[in-house]
């Protein structure tokens, strides 16, 4: 499991990955042998009400949750083409990422794929009171976001993007560097967006270079909604500090 919440009612849903078909699950199907995206819904009891896997032959996970109105909106990655009842997205790439909407019934409104020809290693989501989603992603390869191409600097670079009701992407903010950049978390309110992560060498937030205090050091970076950078802040030694959230 990797992601827990509790809506307005005080039902609790939660997602991760599983291996096999759960009992009272509504989707049938190819499945991988290793690792589905799973979600679940309890009662304020944590009693299952339902549960399913979706995915396909590949690898798939489900890596965040949030709701929306009466909505909730999953994030996750997934390899070849990802199954969610009636609704499918298609991979170009080694592993790509996805976004779904679904109502307290577990039916899907719809499944946006994310990355073009970029692999996503490391994919989190955050939604504001306006029902804007922020996609945060750790992407290898020639990145599309909205039609445009974005091209790596070093091994592992991350990516902003926002998708609104309409499944618009626009591209928001990029963090690049020579040495890998790693995604730790996104969060959001309707004015902010904090993410963290962390970095061993020159860090480039959008057009800020930021150079490390030891080996490795964990950072928090503050954006308006336009994507400007308000605020950096690095935590870190002269050995290797990462963050997690």
């Amino acid at each position: 499991m990797s992601s827990l919440i509790r809506n307005a009612q005080g039902d609790l849903i939660l997602g991760g990955s599983y291996t096999g078909y759960p009992e009272a699950d509504s989707i049938s199907g190819p499945l991988a042998y290793n690792s589905n995206a799973w979600i679940a819904y309890t009662d304020t009891n944590g009693i299952i009400i339902w549960q399913k896997v979706f995915g396909s032959k590949e690898f798939d996970n489900c890596s965040d949750l949030h709701t929306y109105n009466d909505k909730v909106i999953a994030g996750g990655l997934f390899q070849d083409t990802l199954n969610f009842d009636a609704k499918q997205a298609i991979s170009e790439s080694f592993m790509n990422a996805y976004i779904t909407s679904f109502d307290h019934e577990g039916k899907p409104d719809y499944v946006h794929c994310m990355g073009g020809k970029a692999t996503i290693i490391r994919f989190k989501i955050a939604v504001n009171h306006e029902g804007l989603i922020y996609a945060a992603g750790q992407f290898n390869d020639s990145l599309r976001i909205g039609g445009h191409y974005i091209t790596k600097m070093g091994e592992q670079d991350l990516f902003i993007a926002t998708l609104n009701q309409n499944n618009t992407e626009s591209a928001f903010a990029l963090l690049k560097s020579y040495q890998p950049v790693t995604l730790a978390d996104i969060h959001c309110n309707d004015s902010l967006i904090l993410l963290s992560g962390s970095f061993s060498d020159s860090l480039f937030v959008n057009d800020t270079a930021f150079a490390p205090l030891g080996g490795k050091d964990a950072f928090a970076a503050l954006f308006d909604k336009t994507g400007k950078l308000i605020r950096f802040l690095q935590f870190g030694g002269e050995e290797n500090d990462e963050a997690y959230a």
